[in-house]
């Protein structure tokens, strides 16, 4: 079976002995538990975020709020103003600049210049999706790619004697789905539509590959390759066509191909046994092999509060985390030679 995502730059080896928690500078983080909430989080678990520990110098100690109660959760605890964590994830917690102006939250211009190399550089890194199988080498063309999703389609790989396997399943709707639309050059993303190219904006719908996109899609669905619930299922249906083994291939990011294996009948609940695994960008017709830039000030923002002892390591860990080629490569691909990665 398969799950797909990716990107492009180095990856990250966890070939030094990490040190101890106890003897690393410890923050504690709060955050929710994103928008597949039903899908439980291991981050302190999880060998990704081990490694990601080791790589930064940092322990974390999380709090994942689930998302449905997250807003409430910490707006009390910023009202209350008393042992607030090191750093909060302020996306839904209302106006960011003036817990800030209450002195929640610190200004981080000091801190940024001196302890955010890669938020100053203004690097980026594209995660993407593609797909690893478990019995065949994984594809690397547009062409290997419908042979193999064929091949799924008509040999019943979960043994149950019904032609009910679901061959791509974009994780949480049509919004997932746009990635395949990078196998043609777009930089095609659940938020942008747009491509800067030797200095010009344009809409990728004005490209003249958009058409021969649309025929691919509609050659997947007719064939019974595509999840016909695709503009409408969220992460809830896509986590029970995973757990009734019936799924292929999902578009998604690749921190979920563990989550995914966990859920797999087949897989443990820890996700040690890679039922999906995590393979790089398939090959378009034009030789693209890239799917989304991602761009690293989207997304949910971060905040040091007033009670963080240490910011200086807070700033630290937060440029690391989010902006750096290596953490961004680790959180998409995953270790690479071990289950968890390539």
């Amino acid at each position: 079976m398969v799950v797909a995502m990716a990107a492009t730059g180095a990856f990250g080896h966890g070939t030094e002995e990490a040190a101890a928690p106890d003897e690393l500078p410890t923050l504690h983080v709060a955050t929710h538990t994103g928008w597949a909430a039903l899908i439980g989080t291991g981050q302190q678990r999880s060998p990704v975020y081990q490694e990601l520990e080791r790589l930064s110098g940092v322990h974390i100690e999380w709090e994942n709020i689930q998302v449905a109660n997250y807003a409430e959760v910490m707006r009390a605890r910023l009202a209350a103003a008393v042992n607030l964590p090191d750093v909060i994830n302020m996306s839904l917690l209302g106006d960011i600049g003036q817990h800030g102006r209450d002195g929640l939250i610190i200004p981080l211009n000091d801190l940024l210049e001196e302890y955010a190399p890669n938020i100053n550089s203004g690097a980026v890194v594209e995660p993407a999706v593609a797909g690893r199988g478990r019995h065949l080498e994984m594809p690397e063309t547009q062409a290997d790619m419908m042979t193999a999703l064929r091949l799924f389609r008509d040999s019943d790989p979960n043994g149950n004697g019904e032609n009910d396997e679901i061959l791509i399943v974009p994780a949480a709707g049509r919004g997932y789905l746009r990635y395949l639309g990078n196998l043609y050059g777009f930089e095609y993303s659940i938020v942008s539509e747009y491509l800067v190219d030797d200095g010009q904006v344009s809409w990728i719908f004005q490209s003249p590959r958009m058409k021969e996109y649309l025929t691919w899609l509609n050659e997947l669905y007719t064939e019974g390759l595509l999840d016909k619930a695709y503009a409408t299922d969220s992460w809830t249906e896509t986590l029970e066509k995973v757990t009734n083994d019936r799924v292929g291939l999902i578009t998604c990011w690749t921190t979920f191909a563990r989550i995914y294996s966990g859920a797999h009948p087949a897989g443990k609940p820890d996700g040690s046994i890679p039922m999906f695994e995590n393979g790089p960008p398939i090959e378009g017709p034009y030789g693209d092999k890239f799917f989304v830039k991602r761009e690293i000030y989207g997304g949910d923002q971060m905040g040091i509060t007033k009670d963080a002892k240490q910011p200086e390591v807070a700033m630290h860990w937060i440029d690391f985390i989010r902006n750096s080629e290596e953490a961004l490569m680790l959180q998409n691909f995953g270790i690479v030679g071990t289950a968890t990665g390539w």
